[in-house]
């Protein structure tokens, strides 16, 4: 019993701790917004200054492998709206 409990905490700690290395590109209210964790459901979300395909890849929240790929796609998505 005690392997088990202690096998259901170490996969918890190790999981979490993997989500903490990853790193994907959604929104906060109307603004893009790199967010360190795993993805999640934002809702129902306009951003009248992105171009529809790019709104959809934002509302769906668009994976990075780093910060500075997150960064990269915001720069992108930024000079888009220019």
């Amino acid at each position: 019993m005690v392997l088990l409990v202690l096998a259901i905490a170490s996969t918890a700690v190790l999981g979490y701790q993997w989500t903490q290395t990853r790193y994907f590109v959604g929104v906060e209210g109307s603004t893009v917004a790199i967010y360190q964790g795993i993805q999640q459901d934002l809702g129902p979300i306009k951003l009248s200054i992105l171009r529809v395909y790019d709104r959809q890849q934002v509302e769906k929240t668009i994976s990075a492998s780093s910060i500075a790929e997150a960064e990269r796609i915001v720069e992108r998505l930024y000079n888009a709206t220019q």
